[in-house]
């Protein structure tokens, strides 16, 4: 039996990972939260505390084979204009964690890290192995905690699976927080309100559906507790915003209306990662689900929900 703790299990992410992986029977899941979730299993142990307040993270850690970490207090356009709070809200607490996993005995740190800002201003299709070249203090800070968890390694043998990871829609975004541009975009279109566009819709991206991003998020577990790595989550379906427009309008079949506002400086123009690497690790038949799908899914649950 390994013994998972998940800190960020609430977000979107973490709720699509902690369904998958409660599917394993090998696995006894631990989850972190300020309050207690009575729409979770019995089986999955709760505890409760502040993810800044050390004795409340010390607690949680205690007996933990394996940590996925994906707790992020920013995102990438807030950061542009915010670069100290990066390092306060992000990293500080991020290097107390590390400490305390390494006093904890925690064997593995998987780590979502973010495949759209580490790589910075590239033109190619990249791969784990190319160059990090950050620019905006959101991607300066995911290199800088990898970079912490290569000297974890090294100083107290924490072993870490990074995850550098594209960008992702489905089921249960909450755009409000400004992340994701196909869930904001269908989410407007629901509401009969204008897709916002910064710049010529021109930027290229790697789209990934969540269903499929946390069923490779267990090669963390799946490759051992003593392996380290790094793997970029993408599926190679690559797409500009105004390709993804038409693709709304071919499916949605509703009224679409799209402002182009001025282009923003955090923006990215072109990022495509190589995932041939983690598809390599791949045991089964798996399939990524293609992005008509997975759009339609994300639409229909969120009419459901509005």
């Amino acid at each position: 039996m390994i013994n998972v703790l998940i800190l960020g299990y609430t977000g979107f992410i973490g709720k699509h990972l902690l369904g998958f992986l409660t599917q394993k029977q090998n696995l006894k899941i631990t989850v972190f939260s300020r309050k207690i979730d009575n729409s979770i299993s019995a089986e999955i142990t709760q505890i409760i505390g502040d993810y800044a307040q050390k004795e409340d993270l010390k607690s949680a850690l205690e007996n933990q084979d394996i940590v996925y970490h994906l707790i992020s207090a920013t995102i990438p356009a807030t950061s542009w204009e915010q670069p100290m709070n990066e390092i306060d809200q992000n990293l500080i607490p991020f290097l107390q964690f590390l400490q305390l996993s390494s006093e904890s005995n925690v064997k593995k740190i998987c780590f979502a890290s973010s495949g759209g800002t580490v790589y910075g201003l590239q033109q190619n299709e990249l791969s784990e192995s190319d160059p990090t070249f950050p620019y905006a203090p959101y991607g300066i800070i995911k290199n800088a905690m990898e970079h912490f968890l290569y000297y974890y390694k090294q100083k107290s043998n924490l072993n870490f699976t990074i995850f550098r990871i594209s960008n992702v829609y489905g089921e249960g975004q909450i755009v409000s927080k400004g992340l994701g541009f196909i869930n904001t975009a269908l989410q407007n279109i629901a509401l009969e309100k204008p897709i916002i566009i910064f710049g010529d819709g021109e930027n290229v991206r790697d789209y990934i559906y969540v269903k499929d991003l946390v069923e490779l998020m267990y090669v963390g577990i799946s490759d051992g507790l003593n392996h380290s790595d790094i793997y970029n989550l993408g599926s190679k379906q690559v797409y500009s915003l105004n390709e993804l427009i038409i693709l709304f309008k071919n499916l949605v079949k509703e009224n679409i209306e799209v402002n182009y506002l001025p282009t923003r400086p955090s923006d990215i123009k072109n990022i495509v990662l190589d995932n041939s690497k983690i598809k390599n690790q791949q045991k089964t038949d798996f399939q990524f689900t293609p992005i008509e799908t997975g759009i339609l899914n994300a639409f229909k649950y969120i009419k459901a929900n509005l």
